[in-house]
């Protein structure tokens, strides 16, 4: 399979899953990086002295599980980084 099929993830054993868990996890995977992105970007400008930009806002609770289902497929497939959430100080 190519690499930018999706995420590392399918690559390394999940292919068994249906369409359906497959999409969730792609959406979350993604989710998660725009997010985390996002949230870095606005803590890097915030810490050189641009302290009106805010962290992102979810826009509903299920986009906020699809984060989360990100942020566990991101710990999973590379047990030894670190995905905490860029979160305000």
């Amino acid at each position: 399979m190519s690499e930018c099929f999706g995420p590392p993830f399918i690559r390394n054993g999940l292919l068994s899953i249906n369409q359906s868990q497959l999409y969730i996890f792609k959406q979350g995977w993604s989710n998660y990086n725009r997010i985390q992105s996002y949230n870095s970007n606005v803590s890097t400008l915030r810490s050189s002295g641009t302290t009106n930009l805010m962290y992102y806002t979810y826009v509903s609770y299920a986009e906020r599980e699809s984060f989360r289902t990100g942020q566990y497929l991101h710990q999973q497939q590379y047990p030894n980084q670190n995905w905490n959430s860029v979160q305000e100080n």
